[in-house]
């Protein structure tokens, strides 16, 4: 089987076919396929008109993930969601991979735990099927093995929000994405896909077409409330408030027998007050209006017997909180080329820097919304600022937590054909993130110790995980027919995925200037480290047996070994 894509116009050109009679056939997304039988004369050009009828049902579209090698969609057993990112960036901004996937599956929910810019979310397909085990689904990026789950350091998540992995990905360098829902794939990729799986396919370049240029800007705001509005804090003045007005201020002078609309206040501490520190935000309201700036260049094309597709992205975001913002700069490489009408080598490479900062959550006790919500329309003494019950937002804006993250993400992929029955494809792949957490408490300069007395001297701490996952994947399929009406398609394979993961952490407390945060510079520190490993090996053997291409019988075996059942592993 030889492949290539058409360009715009939809012209294609076929290279280094053998002579003889061969069949051409095309496929389209949203139409009917078509054949064409084309005689091939040696050193002669042979040229074929194909006209697609749209389709009422996608039977005919290819899938890859769930499958050994590009199944059409009519011959799965199990239920597989294609999406088209191009479609959906059309109809929809999309800032990451969350916003293609959100809405878009049966099946599939994307849970965002808050707000705020460079948080993560958790997705479920088909809910949680176990109570002991994980429910996350396993990521794949054209075919090479993806970490992605939620990442926490200082905070755990709780007081302050986790990061994703998924973040790394731009979205524009996204052609598709397959979700195979529920373990149907587990016998394909082992018992971590009991989940499902989420196979991401990144853009390629056209064969036979010229370069192809891409440039998108985008700006926007991000800002909270502004035209709905937002809960206001009341305080009804009773006589004992009216009574000690050291405790309670904002009641003096007021009426105990009055009527009660005479002693009830009213305080917008979102809207109506404004930071007095630092020098640099006097004056600035309490949240802001988050800037987003967003950046993407790629072109694409390729010769007679190779594409590419090149990419560069810049993206900025701020949150509503003035210690809350979320940026990338990422690239990625993509190359296909067909040393003979036997072999196609595809090689990819993608790489991302992040910087993301993270204040305190919403739910958390220093948090600036529980805090505005939670005070009595300065009506009492309170300790910070009037009207905010617990931490004041200049203290809030104080925390400093930033996670700096390199990602990148190597793939090999091989496909040999020795003969027209027989296809081999060999995928090696690497993904590799190097992440620096960094948690700052400047010396405390107001004799109150907010943040306590350990932290008021002035503390400084990273967490700095480095994690690498390869794969390595093979499968083998043999196809022939049995009877003129009756097909056979036998598969074998293998997977390994190996991680490691070392956790160095250092921590320094008494920091001689706020200015000089380091570790080394610190009156007490401390040191650990952490490793990990784990390698987990698959094989599996299975059969699909097809009837006049309308009905698909396929059964299959896998057994895996994992390092993590003990010594035994081999």
């Amino acid at each position: 089987n030889i492949r290539n894509s058409t360009d715009e116009q939809g012209r294609f050109l076929i290279p280094r076919v053998p002579t003889g009679s061969q069949t051409v056939r095309a496929l389209m997304i949203g139409y009917t396929r078509i054949e064409a039988t084309v005689p091939v004369m040696a050193g002669q050009e042979a040229s074929v008109d194909l006209r697609l009828s749209p389709a009422v049902m996608q039977l005919d579209e290819v899938v890859i993930t769930g499958q050994p090698g590009r199944t059409e969609k009519r011959a799965l057993g199990n239920a597989i969601s294609k999406l088209d990112a191009g479609v959906i960036a059309e109809n929809a901004p999309t800032a990451d991979l969350q916003d293609i996937l959100t809405g878009r599956t049966p099946g599939l929910t994307v849970i965002s735990n808050s707000g705020q810019v460079g948080t993560g979310v958790n997705v479920r397909i088909r809910g949680a099927g176990s109570l002991e085990a994980g429910y996350q689904p396993v990521y794949y990026i054209d075919g090479i093995r993806f970490e992605a789950g939620l990442q926490s350091a200082f905070g755990g998540g709780t007081t302050v929000q986790a990061t994703s992995a998924l973040s790394s990905l731009n979205p524009n360098d996204i052609e598709s994405i397959e979700v195979v829902k529920g373990p149907a794939a587990a016998t394909l990729y082992g018992a971590d896909a009991a989940g499902g799986v989420i196979q991401i396919i990144t853009k390629k370049g056209r064969r036979g077409a010229g370069v192809q240029w891409a440039f998108g800007a985008e700006v926007g705001e991000s800002e909270w409330t502004r035209y709905i509005g937002n809960p206001k804090n009341y305080w009804l003045c009773q006589a004992a408030d009216i009574r000690d007005p050291v405790s309670w201020p904002g009641c003096t002078g007021m009426d105990s027998l009055a009527s009660p609309d005479t002693r009830l206040l009213l305080h917008d501490p979102l809207r109506e007050d404004v930071l007095d520190a630092p020098a640099d935000l006097a004056g600035e309201p309490v949240i802001r209006v988050g800037k987003t700036h967003r950046y993407d260049l790629s072109a694409r094309g390729g010769g007679d017997f190779f594409n590419y597709y090149l990419s560069f992205d810049r993206n900025s975001e701020e949150g509503v909180y003035y210690n809350n913002f979320d940026r990338r700069t990422g690239g990625r490489a993509n190359f296909e080329f067909t040393p003979s009408e036997k072999v196609d080598v595809a090689l990819s490479f993608g790489y991302a820097r992040t910087h993301t900062r993270q204040p305190w959550s919403d739910n958390s006790s220093n948090g600036v919304l529980r805090n505005a919500f939670r005070g009595r329309a300065k009506a009492s003494a309170d300790q910070w600022k009037p009207g905010w019950r617990g931490f004041s937002p200049e203290l809030s804006n104080q925390y400093d937590q930033q996670i700096r993250a390199e990602r990148t993400t190597i793939g090999l992929s091989t496909t040999y054909r020795p003969f027209s029955w027989f296809q081999n494809r060999l995928t090696l792949g690497l993904d590799k993130q190097d992440r620096k957490n960094t948690q700052f408490y400047p010396i405390d300069t107001t004799g109150l110790e907010p943040f306590g007395a350990t932290n008021a001297t002035g503390t400084i701490g990273h967490i700095i995980p480095i994690t690498h996952v390869w794969t390595v994947d093979y499968a083998g399929t043999v196809n022939f027919n049995i009877k003129p009406d009756l097909s056979s398609a036998f598969s074998a394979g293998m997977q390994l995925n190996a991680r490691q993961r070392r956790t160095t952490e250092a921590f320094g407390e008494g920091l001689v200037a706020s200015q000089l945060n380091l570790v080394g510079a610190a009156a007490v520190t401390r040191a650990d480290e952490d490793f990990s490993e784990q390698t987990s090996l698959g094989f599996y053997l299975q059969e699909q047996v097809g009837w006049r291409e309308r009905l698909y019988v396929t059964g299959a075996v896998r057994i895996d070994d994992n390092s993590a059942f003990g010594s035994d592993f081999s």
